[in-house]
């Protein structure tokens, strides 16, 4: 349900302060909606919208029982409205939100895992956000040895924007567009929670942030998006996550200006660095 509250004084939302496109995330980052995502329990597939007091005060485990829990849909709380939430119809492509009774989580907070395998979501209607655009995600991976996928609205392996959380040995992290990437500075090898940041401007120029850290630059020359995804990368040998997202932001625009206001409103909620 759109309520389109945002236009009220008094919005201190992430939304109110720095409107976005698509917002996808299981805590309020804008009042454009009440639920924010809808799970299916797995002992009778049924399906139910929840807000995110729901997913945290009991609400949601008391529907699902000791069962697990998947997301259905995300519900995109930016100015797409409905027209852009991302959702899974098929069961066994559903990233997990409750097992076995618990809602997961990370960093003490709600996150939604995905198996690495086949889990992700989709908006089928093509890119989200193309060209001049900024891209901001909260994930960790499960593994130390794993380069997974959290967004990408790319067409093939070397088109599209893609954020990626790469945490194998000696290998840094690196935000694509099209065969061009903007590195971030240093490696890491670990599972902690990450603020990813990237942007592209008129210019076709790329920047790559992690934790807030400045990371590496590059430019593209061509770009050729389709479905938008989380938690995938392309049709063809695609590049699964292995590991949980908590939260991803996208905008039509070039937010570099913003990026320490907008950082600073999902750190303040996360608290990872």
């Amino acid at each position: 349900m759109i309520i389109n509250s945002y236009i009220y004084a008094g919005d201190n939302t992430l939304y109110g302060t720095y409107p976005f496109r698509g917002g996808y995330s299981l805590r309020y980052v804008s009042n454009e909606i009440t639920d924010v995502v809808r799970v299916r329990r797995s002992s009778d597939s049924a399906e139910a919208d929840f807000t995110p007091t729901e997913v945290t005060d009991g609400t949601l485990t008391t529907w699902t029982g000791a069962n697990d829990g998947f997301v259905v849909t995300l519900f995109n709380q930016g100015s797409g409205g409905s027209t852009f939430d991302i959702t899974q119809g098929t069961a066994g492509s559903q990233p997990k939100l409750v097992s076995s009774g618990t809602v997961l989580t990370k960093g003490s907070l709600p996150a939604i895992l995905y198996d690495g395998t086949d889990d992700f979501l989709h908006y089928n209607g093509g890119a989200i956000i193309q060209g001049d655009c900024s891209m901001f995600s909260v994930s960790s991976s499960t593994s130390t040895e794993t380069v997974t996928c959290v967004y990408s609205s790319a067409a093939t392996a070397t088109n599209g924007q893609v954020i990626v959380n790469d945490s194998r040995t000696a290998v840094n992290r690196h935000f694509l567009v099209a065969s061009d990437a903007a590195d971030l500075s240093t490696a890491y090898v670990d599972t902690n929670q990450r603020l990813l940041a990237s942007f592209v401007d008129g210019s076709k120029n790329m920047s790559a942030f992690d934790n807030s850290n400045t990371g590496g630059t590059d430019t593209y020359t061509t770009e050729t998006a389709d479905t938008t995804r989380v938690g995938k990368r392309y049709n063809a040998s695609p590049l699964y996550m292995a590991g949980e997202i908590q939260e991803v932001i996208l905008y039509n625009t070039d937010e570099t200006s913003n990026r320490s206001g907008i950082e600073g409103d999902i750190n303040t909620y996360y608290s990872i660095y």
